[in-house]
């Protein structure tokens, strides 16, 4: 017998997968824990990036969007704004989403990386490593 999805991954075949229910978005706890993860990110000391960084980039937009749209890491400009995508990169995104239907304000934008990493160079493995739960947790919730 053979599982598809781990024949699947061992090919390197991404797998997508339904979501299943979540929380009642009223439920208070719901609420909080996103609340409580922005504040995570904020105080976030994991990797040296917090040494550099203006602030963190949260994401933006529907925290319970049927959109995502993952960036790799902030750039200057997202790092100055707090806000991912607001450069040339976000001026493309914003057409392409408008293009489908949509608008920012339908979707949640989010990055793999929280803080702008110096000179707007490729995020290193170890600080994808740190950051990652944070995106995965975004993930989850949304």
């Amino acid at each position: 017998v053979f599982d598809r999805n781990k024949i699947l991954q061992l090919i390197g075949v991404d797998v997508w997968r339904l979501r299943t229910q979540k929380d009642s978005p009223s439920d208070d706890t719901y609420k909080d824990s996103w609340v409580n993860l922005q504040h995570e990110v904020q105080s976030c000391e994991l990797c040296s990036l917090h040494k550099t960084r203006t602030q963190t980039v949260f994401g933006v937009g529907d925290s319970e969007a049927n959109w995502l749209f993952i960036g790799e890491a902030p750039g200057m400009d997202e790092d100055l704004q707090g806000e991912p995508f607001v450069g040339r990169a976000g001026g493309l995104l914003n057409e392409m989403v408008f293009s489908i239907g949509l608008s920012r304000d339908k979707i949640f934008i989010a990055n793999i990386l929280k803080c702008r990493p110096p000179k707007n160079r490729d995020p290193l493995t170890s600080e994808v490593a740190q950051c990652l739960p944070y995106l995965e947790r975004q993930i989850q919730h949304i």
